[in-house]
């Protein structure tokens, strides 16, 4: 499959899907659960599965170049399966571009979302490795699930909070929480396949702050994180930056080369949109989060 082209057609996403750990181990799992495609279009079910499974290929957990290997392999006679489920009706969220008026956030950042703009930065290594602006100066949101009320998994930031995901996010509770609508006019950069992120980070590419691979990250999981976007520099032509569900399958710890540089996308553990400045024309301050929420039982 030509990776540049539009993901549009079910062979492609079955490829893709097939051909990516993350997708790898979620269909695995599927399976293993006895989980169709009516379960995987849940928002509730497929978000909780998929940061499991997020966390099962953690590149700092021992081994975890070997289990994206043994996933690979475990998905080859599962194509028939993942036609079936991408070519449901009912799963095509799984590959929506942003809903503008069901962002969630949920934060421990001290920035004010009716007022804040990535600053300029010059060659900040960290950036590249966390392929992530300072959390302080931008907008984390996810799209919020269609889930029961009594559900404590609203959004896919709230599965990076709970036991879910093995992350580096420990906040203190409370934490802020709020619902956004972004306004029509807002420019979003989509991110449903390796691919993309693969042109991102290229075409913004900060190469002065990329020094090669990171040491640890290599030799713990065999990935090469490869140049980051200089977000000021995206921001110029974006708003903010979405990673669909399917994005996350497909892109996550999946490595793509052009002209000998590669990227790799793994640090983005949920469905999320990173804001570069206000494009909201609503925000509703909700109770604030007091603890860890409780996850799913799939």
């Amino acid at each position: 499959m030509d990776l540049w082209r539009e993901v549009s057609h079910t062979d492609d996403r079955v490829a893709l899907l097939l051909s990516s750990p993350v997708a790898a181990a979620f269909l695995v799992r599927a399976r293993t659960e006895n989980l169709q495609a009516a379960e995987l279009a849940d928002q509730g079910v497929a978000t909780a599965l998929a940061a499991q499974v997020v966390s099962e290929l953690n590149p700092w957990w021992g081994g975890s170049a070997a289990r994206r290997t043994d996933v690979l392999r475990a998905v080859t006679d599962l194509a028939p399966f993942a036609r079936g489920v991408v070519s449901d009706e009912r799963t095509r969220w799984w590959w929506q571009d942003v809903a503008r008026d069901r962002q969630f956030w949920v934060t421990d950042a001290r920035v004010d979302p009716a007022s804040f703009d990535v600053a300029a930065t010059v060659s900040v290594a960290w950036n590249t490795y966390a392929q992530h602006p300072v959390f302080d100066e931008c907008v984390d949101t996810s799209t919020e699930l269609d889930v029961r009320g009594e559900a404590e998994i609203r959004s896919g930031l709230h599965t990076e909070l709970s036991d879910l995901v093995l992350g580096d996010w420990a906040p203190t509770y409370p934490l802020r929480q709020s619902r956004l609508r972004v306004a029509p006019s807002a420019r979003v950069y989509e991110i449903h396949s390796a691919a993309d992120w693969h042109r991102l980070a290229r075409r913004y590419a900060d190469r002065d702050a990329y020094r090669g691979p990171d040491p640890n990250l290599l030799s713990a999981a065999g990935l090469d994180h490869g140049v980051g976007p200089a977000w000021e520099r995206v921001a110029a032509d974006w708003d903010g930056v979405h990673l669909s569900l399917f994005g996350l399958l497909t892109a996550l710890y999946t490595p793509v080369s052009t002209d000998g540089e590669t990227t790799t996308l793994w640090t983005w553990c949920c469905e999320r949109t990173v804001w570069l400045r206000n494009v909201f024309d609503e925000i509703t301050n909700l109770p604030p989060l007091t603890g860890r929420p409780a996850p799913p039982q799939i």
